[in-house]
């Protein structure tokens, strides 16, 4: 590369540099008035409720007090009109093309990330509920992440972008994106982890025991609520956060998060051979990466190590809500294959909602 080369590409970093620090700038203000924008409607609505409550007589000032909230909640309106669209403006001078949707990739990173926590929260708040333990529910070995949630609110809100304007085909998208996105993970759990995540094979209407009526339509309505109230809130939150930041700590936790689910993957297929030669079981794994998995698993360092940081308990504690299918189909909960393991951490109480381990698909 010339000097005259060189030099140009330096300005075009320098030119770049300039724009994403333009953009945050913008984001900021944006949210500045959007935060101003909240106080003023809070206010209106607190005098019109003190108002309607009292049943008071207004007066000329309080009148002149209204008014001039009214006003001002106008004023900040259209400045954000013109921030935003100034912000989006600038997302068009920047990077053009990392986007999906109109969403960035650092934006898709955040809401995988985010959402892989709530869920985490939710599935060990549901466990405590229902079984009154506190259980590993996280995706990987490492992290309180539960990926299925990152990974379905992601699909939800870059797929139905498109369809947001009206409810009827929000709901419409939101069962048909619902249904395939869960038929295609539970398959791949299956076919690649030898894992069955749900079975709906007892319920009414359902497809290969994937999914069923109940849960598509149930997705419908689930995507109503989560596109039109739940991620707004959410977005609110990331703009926040200086795109540069943003972009930086993203980028770091899905690496970590791609290591840990390689990690937890292969601490997985050698706790299947384990589990195979343990309890003299086969199970419904493709021979060609069970017969690799078998051989790494011989292996003097492997087997010492897989057996030190991978034991039964850890694997147990981790996955307690795992489960297995054998050569002849039956559905094993591996927690049951291990009587002197609990798989929780701590018990609180007795259940007394309902048994969420479903006994009776579980055969040994």
């Amino acid at each position: 590369m010339g000097k005259e080369e060189k030099k140009i590409a330096k300005q075009k970093k320098k030119e770049d540099k300039r724009k994403a620090a333009e953009e945050d700038s913008l984001r900021l203000k944006k949210n500045r008035i959007v935060l101003k924008l909240d106080k003023i409607e809070n206010s209106i609505d607190d005098v019109i409720e003190y108002i309607d409550k009292n049943e008071i007589y207004i007066e000329s000032e309080q009148k002149s007090k209204i008014n001039t909230i009214s006003e001002e909640l106008q004023q900040v309106k259209g400045s954000l009109e013109k921030v935003e669209e100034n912000v989006e403006n600038a997302n068009k001078l920047v990077k053009k093309g990392w986007n999906i949707f109109g969403i960035t990739i650092p934006q898709i990173f955040a809401y995988f990330i985010i959402y892989s926590i709530f869920g985490y929260v939710g599935e060990t708040l549901f466990a405590f509920l229902a079984e009154g333990v506190i259980e590993s529910r996280q995706s990987f070995l490492y992290g309180p992440f539960c990926a299925i949630y990152g990974l379905g609110a992601v699909v939800m809100i870059v797929g139905l972008q498109k369809f947001k304007k009206k409810n009827i085909t929000l709901i419409i998208a939101g069962i048909i994106l619902g249904a395939i996105t869960e038929y295609t993970v539970s398959l791949v759990g299956e076919l690649v982890f030898g894992v069955k995540w749900w079975d709906y094979s007892d319920m009414a209407f359902n497809l290969n025991g994937r999914i069923c009526a109940t849960y598509s339509i149930a997705w419908g309505a689930i995507a109503l609520i989560f596109v039109k109230y739940v991620n707004p809130k959410v977005d609110k939150f990331i703009n926040l956060i200086p795109m540069r930041t943003l972009k930086a700590v993203t980028s770091v936790i899905m690496i970590f998060l791609l290591c840990d689910w390689l990690v937890s993957s292969f601490a997985l297929e050698m706790f299947y051979v384990r589990l195979e030669d343990t309890h003299n079981i086969e199970l419904k794994i493709q021979a060609q990466d069970n017969s690799i998995a078998k051989q790494i698993y011989r292996n003097p360092i492997v087997n010492l190590i897989v057996n030190t940081i991978w034991n039964d308990k850890i694997m147990v504690k981790t996955f307690p809500n795992l489960r297995v299918t054998t050569k002849s189909g039956a559905v094993i909960y591996v927690s049951n294959l291990y009587k002197d393991i609990k798989p929780y951490y701590v018990k609180v109480f007795e259940p007394v909602l309902f048994d969420l381990r479903e006994e009776q698909m579980t055969h040994k």
